[in-house]
C-alpha cells in the first residue's frame, strides 16, 4: 500500500512537471520569462516530492496501525491501541475504538453472568402423554403436553401462568413453553376464549409477534389442550436480570451499561411495533450466557391505539410510572420512565422508590422526587446520573424522547 502511494505522487509530480514545461513553452519562446521563475518553479517540486512521500508515509503508517488492531480484534484480543487520526481516517478510528469499548463491554457482562449463572436443572423426556391432573401444582418433569411439548423444567411462574423448558418433539427443537393459569371462580362461567385472562394471553400472543429483533424474546405458537391455554417461544438459556441482581447487587460500569444499552434496543423495537411494554422490570429481562439482553412478557402491553380509549393497564408497583399510577394515558416515555428505575436499580443495587406496600410506593411515584443515584454510589459518573434523573422526571415531555435518543446519550458515557 505504501508503494502504490509513493508511486501515486511521483506520477502526479512528473504530470505536474510536463505541464508546466507546456505551460511555459510559450514564455521561454517569447524570452517573457525570468530565469528566476523557472528556478523558483523547480525549487517547488523539490519541497513538494520530499513533501508527498512524508505525506504519504504518514498516511501509510496509520493506515497499517488501525489494520493491524482490526486483525487483533478478529482473533479475540479486545486490548489493542486504536491510533489516534484525524479527517475521515480518524472519524474510522474513532468509530472502530467505540465498537472495540463495546466489545469489551460485552465480555465483562459474559464474565458476570458465568459467574452467577448455574445449570439448569432436568430430565430426560419421558415418551406419552401423561394425566393433565398435574397441573394445578405444576407440570411433572417428563410430561409430554399436547402430545407435543416434552417437558424438561419448570423455568418460572408469574401472575399469568408457569412457564417451562420443553421440547418440541415435532421439531425437535427446545422452546419455552407458557402455561396460562385457570380463570379465577368468578370468571367460571365465561366461554374458553372469551374470558379476561384468555384476551390478555391473545393480546399477548398478538403483540409479541408483531416484534421482531435480536434483544426481543420471539413468539412462536399458541393453543388450547383439555381447556389449557399455552404458547411457546424462544427458549433463551440465560439468566433473568432479576436472578443476576440477587446474585451481584451491584455490577461494574462496564456490563451495567451494555445491559442498559441493550434494554433500550429492545425497547426501541417494541415501540416501533406501535406497543407500549407497560411492565418493564429485571424480572422480563433475560440475560443470555453470550452477553445477549432479551426482553419478554408482554402480558400488560397494550397498542398506543389501546390505549388512548381508556383501556387498563397493569403494571408492577416499583416500576411504574406516575401516569401509569394514576391510571393515565401512557407512551413509549412511560417506558423510559421504567427503564429508569432498571437503570437506576443496575447502578446502585437499589430501586429509588420502596414503600411500605404497593399504595406507598405508587405515591412515591406521584409526588417524590427521584433520589441522585451518586447518593448511594458515589463513583457513577456525574452524566450518567443526570440521564437517569432525567428518565425519571415526574413530567413525560422532559424525559428522553425515545429509547433511541436515551441509548445515544449512554454511548457517551465510557466505563
Amino acid at each position: 500500500m505504501l508503494r502504490t502511494q509513493i508511486a501515486g505522487f511521483a506520477l502526479a509530480v512528473v504530470l505536474l512537471t510536463v505541464g508546466m514545461c507546456f505551460l511555459t513553452a510559450g514564455f521561454r519562446r517569447g524570452a517573457e520569462v525570468r530565469p528566476g521563475l523557472l528556478i523558483a518553479g523547480g525549487l517547488a517540486l523539490l519541497v513538494c516530492l520530499p513533501a508527498a512521500y512524508a505525506l504519504a508515509f504518514v498516511l501509510a503508517r496509520e493506515i497499517r496501525r488501525l489494520t493491524t488492531a482490526v486483525e487483533e480484534v478478529s482473533r479475540g484480543q479486545l486490548d489493542v491501541e486504536v491510533p489516534a487520526s484525524v479527517g475521515e481516517l480518524g472519524a474510522l478510528a474513532k468509530a472502530f475504538a467505540a465498537m472495540v469499548t463495546d466489545l469489551k463491554a460485552k465480555a465483562a457482562l459474559e464474565a458476570a453472568i458465568a459467574a452467577k449463572s448455574s445449570a439448569l436443572p432436568g430430565a430426560p423426556p419421558a415418551a406419552g402423554k401423561q394425566p393433565l391432573a398435574h397441573l394445578p401444582d405444576g407440570l411433572q418433569v417428563g410430561t409430554v403436553f399436547a402430545s407435543r411439548y416434552a417437558v424438561i423444567a419448570q423455568l418460572g411462574e408469574g401472575g399469568m401462568g408457569t412457564v417451562y423448558r420443553v421440547l418440541d418433539k415435532e421439531l425437535d427443537d427446545e422452546v419455552a413453553l407458557k402455561l396460562l393459569k385457570p380463570a379465577p371462580p368468578q370468571e367460571s362461567s365465561s366461554t374458553p376464549r372469551s374470558g379476561p385472562t384468555g384476551e390478555l394471553l391473545r393480546q399477548e400472543i398478538k403483540l409479541a409477534r408483531m416484534v421482531t429483533h435480536v434483544n426481543v424474546v420471539r413468539v412462536h405458537d399458541f393453543g388450547e389442550d383439555e381447556g389449557v391455554r399455552y404458547f411457546t417461544m424462544e427458549y433463551v438459556p440465560g439468566t433473568t436480570l432479576r436472578e443476576l441482581l440477587d446474585r451481584r447487587p451491584i455490577l461494574d460500569l462496564a456490563p451495567t451499561l451494555q445491559i442498559a444499552k441493550q434494554v433500550c434496543r429492545g425497547l426501541g423495537a417494541v415501540h416501533r411495533a406501535g406497543i407500549v411494554h407497560g411492565d418493564l422490570k429485571p424480572q422480563n429481562v433475560m440475560v443470555v450466557g453470550n452477553g445477549v439482553v432479551k426482553l419478554m412478557d408482554f402480558g400488560v402491553a397494550r397498542t398506543r391505539s389501546a390505549l388512548s380509549k381508556g383501556e387498563p393497564l397493569a403494571g408492577t408497583p416499583a416500576y411504574m410510572s406516575p401516569e401509569q399510577a394514576r391510571s393515565a394515558e401512557l407512551d413509549e416515555r412511560s417506558d423510559l420512565y421504567s427503564t429508569g428505575i432498571l437503570m437506576f436499580e443496575l447502578f446502585t443495587g437499589r430501586c429509588p422508590f420502596v414503600g411500605d406496600d404497593a399504595y406507598e410506593t405508587m405515591r412515591m411515584h406521584l409526588d417524590e422526587p427521584a433520589p441522585n443515584p451518586r447518593t448511594f454510589r458515589p463513583e457513577l459518573p456525574d452524566a450518567l446520573a443526570q440521564i437517569i434523573l432525567s428518565c425519571l422526571d415526574k413530567s413525560r415531555l422532559r424525559r428522553p424522547a425515545s429509547a433511541a435518543d436515551l441509548e445515544r446519550l449512554l454511548i457517551r458515557i465510557r466505563a
